[in-house]
């Protein structure tokens, strides 16, 4: 049976806690929450996430993550990357390599609380007068820059995806109907459609590559 240190230092990265939490993650998620944890592993001193003893954590260490984050950063940036440090902890007791107790204080200072005022502030939702304009602007640059331009700003119009979402789209998500099955999550499955201006908007924008 493996011990504490030969899971945490493991070279099979099948059995490293990061690789296991980033498993379960959505995949549009992912390298946000990756990008977390080795930013909060490497302030500690290890290579990297993936080489961190998080099993090792206590309140203590937790609380003083939380204060740097918040000393550092915005709110809403520690609250993602104490929700990475959640994560992997939580992943650590199911497998038994941190007692209830441990795991249960060391969580503890994980949640932060953001200011619903503050929040606001960082952005508003825009008007249709607004998106038109931001469109024309597509037709100022190159015809490539121009369409994939006016296609990126299409699927946000459109969808309402997120540009971690929107970054990770290659040409396998595309299905000339418009319809394409998205990935399962926790809350539902469902589908979405990316109306590029129709098929012939998606066949202008592979006829520039």
């Amino acid at each position: 049976m493996n011990t504490h240190a030969d899971i945490v230092t493991s070279k099979e990265v099948q059995k490293n806690l990061v690789y296991l939490y980033m498993g379960e993650v959505n995949a549009c998620s992912r390298a946000t929450y990756l990008f977390a944890s080795n930013k909060v592993a490497r302030k500690i001193g290890a290579a990297d996430a993936y080489l961190f003893a998080w099993t090792q954590l206590r309140n203590e260490h937790t609380t003083m993550i939380k204060r740097w984050l918040l000393e550092t950063g915005k709110t809403t940036s520690a609250h993602k990357t104490l929700a990475a440090v959640k994560g992997i902890l939580e992943k650590a007791f199911d497998l038994e390599l941190i007692n209830a107790d441990d795991y249960l204080r060391a969580i503890k200072p994980c949640k932060v609380k953001v200011n619903k005022q503050l929040r606001a502030a960082f952005g508003r939702m825009l008007t249709e007068e607004e998106l038109d304009a931001l469109l024309a602007t597509c037709d100022k640059g190159s015809p490539a820059r121009a369409t994939r331009d006016r296609a990126i700003i299409s699927i946000f119009r459109q969808v309402g995806t997120r540009l971690a979402e929107v970054s990770n789209l290659t040409l396998a998500d595309y299905a000339p109907d418009g319809r394409q099955p998205v990935e399962d999550t926790p809350a539902a499955t469902f589908e979405v459609c990316f109306p590029l201006d129709g098929p012939a908007g998606m066949e202008a924008l592979l006829e520039q590559e």
